[in-house]
């Protein structure tokens, strides 16, 4: 049974987890600004896999705002990326072996926008943080690619045909994703 037949997310989480990801959410309420959880995260969970990391997207500059989560966390601030704006926060003090890191990647025009620009649909959802104190609905992740039925279905697929133009890496991940997945294929956007 996959988290796709639960209605509550947060029961999938551990603990220490979820006690992370509401620190997250009140550092950025009192920074001013919007984040949502990103990436493999929300894949993870819904495959009931352990949680290697966290990717944020939030609505500030990301390098402005990472060094306040990480002196929050304990950890500690790496820039990743000056020119996109992506910061690292590594985890020092965690309850959660397998969890190590934050990354904080930057919004540039809106969320939407930004999961168009990701590799494949199984990593183009996002959740607000903000929703991670309440209950979690599968109607609260945002998903405007149809990741989780590419879950349900076993497939890999990327989001645009662009997608692999734009980093010819994201075939190896893609391959690397499958087999540690054990999703059937991988199929590319019919084009029109």
């Amino acid at each position: 049974m996959t988290a796709l037949n639960r209605k509550d997310f947060n029961i999938l989480l551990p603990l220490s987890t979820l006690s992370l990801l509401k620190t997250i959410s009140a550092c950025l309420d009192e920074f001013g600004a919007n984040g949502y959880i990103v990436g493999g995260f929300i894949r993870d969970v819904i495959l009931g896999r352990d949680i290697a990391d966290i990717d944020i997207a939030i609505s500030a500059d990301a390098l402005d705002f990472s060094p306040k989560l990480a002196q929050a966390l304990e950890g500690k601030f790496i820039a990743m990326d000056k020119e996109n704006k992506v910061g690292r926060v590594i985890l020092k003090n965690t309850d959660d072996v397998t969890l190590q890191q934050v990354d904080i990647s930057t919004i540039r025009e809106n969320i939407e926008e930004d999961l168009s620009q990701r590799d494949f649909t199984i990593d183009a959802m996002a959740l607000p943080i903000q929703k991670i104190t309440n209950i979690i609905k599968e109607d609260d992740i945002i998903d405007p690619f149809n990741g989780m039925a590419d879950i349900q279905r076993k497939i890999i697929r990327v989001v645009s045909d662009k997608a692999l133009e734009m980093d010819a890496l994201r075939l190896l991940r893609g391959a690397r994703l499958s087999t540690e997945l054990v999703l059937l294929s991988i199929n590319r956007p019919k084009t029109s």
